[in-house]
């Protein structure tokens, strides 16, 4: 369990749409939408209607010669795209605005799906700070929740892989400064004392895995010396956990020859 919690990636999608805009929250393994209620879903909901009228019409114009005037017929020419833009420019701000209270206190990355003109314009009026810098650029309108999250993951999934290289890398700028450790037993401690901000588990195979195979029916916790070291490393992560510590799991170790690295809070 502790892989799928340590990999877990909770994150946000945002599906974009004049039609519908949806929004949904999801990790590795699940995804569910949620139903807007201060939130604009879509164009026609947000613009005032304006008065009917023909996409042409015909209008008498004068003429400098003889006989009678002809029609001119005027279409939805550039003028009504530049309306078009404004209106569409409005809605995405009014949906911005109003996922403020949706995401106040949020912290886990965002994706946005949507046809490319209008990710970038949601960009322009975005005020979520934690939005993911890729996007998937294709139109969500046919697309299911499931659909839309196997799209959105990839770009989470590496978010979290350039998060993990950064975080191991601060764990090795940090060594000689007393604020890491790599000594399952004075990590235990720390981790007991609430004193772990990051820690990181060698779990491919993870510990308990390689008595697989023995003659162990049963494992009886703190009866037999074989596992102690894994009820050390089990005990570390909970603690770790419990006091908002943050867990990656690695297939290599991070401190030479320990099941455990761990940077410390002081």
């Amino acid at each position: 369990m502790l892989r799928l919690l340590s990999g877990d990636g909770q994150f946000l999608v945002l599906a974009l749409s004049q039609r519908e805009i949806r929004w949904m929250e999801g990790s590795r393994n699940t995804v569910e939408g949620v139903q807007l209620t201060a939130v604009p879903t879509s164009l026609k909901d947000a613009v005032t209607p304006k008065e009917p009228r023909s996409d042409t019409m015909a209008r008498p114009a004068a003429t400098g010669g003889r006989g009678g005037g002809s029609a001119i017929f005027h279409g939805h020419g550039a003028g009504d795209r530049h309306v078009k833009t404004i209106e569409v420019e409005q809605f995405l701000r009014d949906v911005s605005n109003g996922l403020k209270e949706v995401l106040a206190g949020q912290t886990v990355p965002r994706v946005l799906v949507g046809p490319d003109h209008l990710v970038s314009a949601y960009r322009e009026v975005n005020t979520y700070a934690n939005a993911v810098e890729g996007a998937v650029k294709h139109n969500p309108d046919k697309l299911s929740i499931e659909e839309l999250h196997k799209m959105a993951w990839p770009l989470i999934e590496q978010r979290l892989r350039a998060d993990r290289a950064r975080v191991i890398d601060r764990f090795h700028e940090l060594q000689g400064t007393g604020r890491v450790s790599g000594d399952l037993a004075s990590v235990a401690e720390a981790a007991a004392a609430g004193r772990v901000e990051t820690l990181f588990v060698k779990a491919h195979p993870w510990c308990w895995e390689r008595v697989v195979g023995e003659d162990v029916p049963v494992v009886e916790l703190g009866a037999d010396p074989r596992f102690a070291d894994y009820e050390l490393v089990d005990a570390a992560a909970v603690a770790t956990l419990a006091t908002n510590g943050r867990i990656f799991t690695t297939s290599e170790t991070v401190a030479s020859g320990s099941e455990v690295a761990a940077i410390l809070r002081y």
